[in-house]
């Protein structure tokens, strides 16, 4: 089976061999912007808009009719929770298994 390096080989020497017409120049480089875009982008307050995403990790809490409070989790949160939770158990699991073999370890010696 042939690595990528190997399967991507023709291409990269087409590239090599290429002329140097088929490449941009510096000035069709640039980038455009239409006059609309223009606007918007100068019209755009800079740190006003931006997105915490301390808050997005923390969820928000929301606050029902009752007096009980809900936390909205967000998907990594609840992700992080779940393999918390599958990390202690399984190190539970591990040291009821050390403990198990131990104690028949000593009980088969004890038979001997």
């Amino acid at each position: 089976m042939e690595t990528r390096k190997e399967k991507y080989r023709k291409y990269r020497e087409e590239i090599v061999h290429m002329a140097d017409e088929f490449f941009p120049s510096e000035s069709e480089k640039r980038y455009r912007i239409s006059q609309a875009d223009e606007k918007i982008l100068t019209t755009a307050k800079r740190a006003g808009n931006s997105i915490s995403f301390g808050e997005m990790l923390q969820g928000e809490v929301e606050e029902n009719d009752s007096f009980n409070e809900t936390k909205s989790v967000s998907p990594y949160v609840a992700y992080r929770q779940r393999k918390s939770k599958a990390l202690i158990f399984k190190f539970v699991a591990l040291v009821a298994v050390a403990v198990a073999l131990t104690i028949w370890y000593f009980l088969i010696k004890g038979r001997l």
